[in-house]
């Protein structure tokens, strides 16, 4: 198991009840090592292997882990505790999950979808924890002695998932059971001084801590902020350290453990303290079905050229904000990764080829992971996925896409150790991620604004050759915050005083922020200030609000601008005017036209008014050794839907300013992971027409990761169109 450092996991989901015949899984696990890969992945259903109450069967899991051991794979093991058995549904009435309408969620799944069981029961249920860790206890003493067991997934896209998701808000909204709200009462307690305290940061009169209660039907409310901050603080990573206990103490050796998101939860940083629990910590990754959001999509049937583009930074910031989020020595594990075609009940989707795996095997890597799972071996059997997915064929043979694996695996005999270690640096620029507006923007029913400024400006700071971090400045301290030079904040409508009082500070120590607009305009419980934005936030802009209207869309579309209720809702489409630093420059007003009247700053974006005159749409404060730019509009919608060229620009310029380097030759991009002198260096073009990169000369040869092509120093690297490469570079 110390070897497990140097290892860069490589595997497949294999076994999932309802399982094809045993004798299959066997066949294919054979095939995986043929392949190249390391890990199988058995995923455990409690309904399945606990029929009844004192009954307990393992055995599959006891020849699939005997087998595994035989051929020399690692195992893992991914618990579907949601998945509860029946028997302990009917034994505790009480512990279905209770949503806000006090009604209780009656679905007692025993198969492995929807969702693998989720929401299931309520984790505070006595009863229920008490069964789950008899049945953990059963599983540990038999697998005990299986010491090929690389780590233990404890919860499989960790979630409170809604069953029916088309439900309306207060049917979805879980759990209100009553221990948890005990729960929630004792979490308020440490976090607030005194129930005086908790009043008067939610504007309410409870008489006691016994009558404090979280919203149910209405989440405009300051309460709902401290609600889902206990949801997502307390809740879920209880239920995650509770089984991390039981598995460590039932191992009777160290182990390691493991749990995955569906998808990095954008916009929010709770990750960043969950990661922490675990040895191993990712997401998802389905390129399938998770690239395109809404907006992006532009309806009917999709170009090629303009998809494969879209692939390629969609996937970079997903993997990238999911990377960020494993803090610390926690590795980055890519838990889930699609491999074939995803059908849905009777649609049938495209098929994948092997370039498309290759591509998508190859973006991970890119965006710095050190483990990778795909999804699945052979197609699946259930109604719902009914034949997608899969590298093999229903027979077991080997489609055309499985030749990417044989690739993959036999990179992975040269370069296993560079693989798993290798980290990317730490990037001067960073984009700052704020738990107070996600909350705030998912009690507004508008969620959607928490991610798509985030895929805005990472979009075009990937255009112009950075590779920036996301940085959660709820919990990071100066010192972390400091280690960026820049920092973007794209939509922080609602931040506490301590948080601009942190970011002041970065300012002060030199840094350089970058604001979208309506910045501190509510407080972390969603007070609006009435002067359109915080006293603090005040000072460190240097401005004080003037205005602040809705701005229609250039192209009549309706993706992020209400409809209007009357004549002047909205403001005609409108182009800013750039001064100062940001002089000849036009940037496209999107979602807020915001004006200021600036104290201390001095304007760098003007926008026409009535009569003539200019107003103050955008500005620079210099505040102690650093500066902080404030956008009147949201210009990570300009970029990112509009394509706004002179919006990309002026974040050039300001980058330029700072010299911060940009690792871009034409439209080809470069990362950059390092471990003990040794280089992988990813380059992604992301034009429509093929590309080179020029090597600097006088360095080591680049040799590419999978087909072991050597480029001497100085020498051009192609690039194909709408594709990437990745090659190493080890100093002898």
């Amino acid at each position: 198991m110390d070897d497990l450092d140097r290892i860069y996991l490589f595997g497949a989901h294999c076994y999932r009840v309802p399982s094809p015949p045993l004798g299959q899984v066997v066949e294919d696990m054979q095939t995986m090592k043929r392949l190249g890969m390391n890990l199988a992945n058995f995923q455990i259903s409690w309904s399945w292997c606990n029929p009844d109450d004192g009954k307990y069967d393992f055995g599959d899991l006891v020849t699939l882990l005997a087998e595994s051991d035989r051929i020399g794979l690692f195992a893992s093991i991914t618990l579907t505790m949601e998945q509860m058995p029946k028997w302990v549904w009917d034994t505790y009435p009480d512990c279905r999950l209770m949503n806000a309408r006090g009604n209780r969620i009656e679905d007692p799944t025993q198969y492995v979808l929807p969702a693998d069981g989720k929401p299931g029961p309520c984790w505070d249920h006595t009863g229920v924890r008490r069964e789950a860790r008899r049945f953990l206890d059963a599983l540990m003493e038999t697998t005990r002695g299986f010491k090929h067991i690389a780590y233990w997934n404890l919860w499989q896209e960790i979630s409170l998932a809604m069953v029916n998701p088309g439900a309306s808000s207060p049917d979805r909204n879980v759990p209100f059971n009553p221990e948890t709200l005990e729960a929630f009462r004792k979490w308020l307690k440490a976090r607030h001084a005194s129930l005086e305290a908790l009043n008067s940061a939610w504007g309410t009169r409870f008489p006691s801590w016994e009558r404090v209660e979280p919203p149910r039907l209405y989440t405009k409310v300051p309460s709902f902020m401290d609600w889902r901050r206990f949801v997502f603080e307390g809740y879920l990573p209880a239920v995650v350290e509770e089984r991390k206990r039981v598995i460590q103490k039932g191992a009777g050796s160290p182990t390691r453990v493991a749990f995955h998101t569906c998808h990095p939860l954008f916009g929010a940083a709770w990750e960043f303290a969950w990661s922490r629990l675990a040895d191993y910590y990712g997401t998802s990754f389905y390129p399938t079905t998770q690239l395109y959001h809404g907006w992006e999509h532009p309806g009917g049937m999709l170009e090629e050229v303009e998809d494969r583009r879209h692939e390629l930074w969609s996937s970079l910031y997903h993997l990238n904000y999911g990377r960020c989020t494993a803090s610390g020595p926690t590795r980055y594990l890519i838990s889930e990764m699609a491999c074939g075609p995803y059908n849905v009940g009777l649609h049938v989707k495209g098929d994948v080829t092997r370039e498309d795996l290759r591509r998508w095997l190859l973006l991970q890597i890119a965006a710095g992971s050190q483990g990778v799972v795909l999804w699945n071996t052979r197609p699946e059997i259930f109604w719902d996925e009914a034949q997608g997915q899969g590298f093999l064929d229903g027979n077991g043979g080997l489609t055309p896409r499985a030749e990417a694996l044989r690739e993959f695996g036999d990179a992975l005999k040269r370069h296993s150790d560079l693989l798993a270690n290798s980290r990317k640096p730490v990037s001067p620029v960073g984009i700052g991620v704020d738990d107070d507006t996600s909350l705030f923007l998912e009690g507004s029913d508008a969620g959607v604004h928490a991610n798509m400024p985030l895929r805005g400006v990472y979009e075009a700071l990937l255009t112009l050759g950075v590779d920036p971090d996301f940085v959660d400045v709820n919990r990071s301290d100066g010192q972390a915050l400091a280690r960026r030079r820049m920092l973007f904040m794209p939509f922080a409508a609602a931040m506490a005083e301590r948080t601009v009082r942190k970011l002041a500070a970065y300012v002060e120590a030199g840094g350089v922020l970058v604001s979208g607009p309506t910045p501190a305009r509510f407080s972390e419980y969603g007070w609006a200030y009435q002067s359109g934005m915080s006293p603090e936030a005040e000072l460190l802009f240097g401005v004080r609000q003037k205005s602040l209207c809705q701005v229609a869309e250039e192209s009549s579309l309706w993706r992020w601008t209400p409809k209007p209720g009357r004549a002047g809702d909205l403001r005609a489409p409108v182009v800013l005017k750039g001064t100062a630093e940001l002089e000849s420059l036009a940037l496209r007003a999107s979602f807020y036209v915001q004006t200021f009247e600036p104290v201390r700053s001095r304007p760098v974006l003007r926008v026409p008014e009535p009569g003539g005159r200019n107003a103050v749409a955008g500005v620079m404060n210099r505040r102690g050794n650093g500066r902080v730019y404030l956008f009147g509009t949201m210009f990570a919608y300009a970029s990112l839907s509009e394509g706004c060229h002179g919006t990309r620009a002026a974040l050039g310029r300001i980058l330029d300013s700072i010299e911060v380097p940009r690792a871009r030759q034409g439209e080809v991009v470069m990362h950059r992971r390092f471990w003990q002198g040794a280089e992988l260096v990813s380059l992604v073009n992301l034009g429509s027409q093929a590309g080179f990169w020029r090597d600097e000369a006088g360095t080591p040869s680049l040799e590419d990761i999978l087909t072991g092509e050597v480029f001497g120093p100085g020498a051009d690297i192609p690039v194909p169109a709408h594709d990437l490469r990745v090659c190493v570079r080890r100093v002898d």
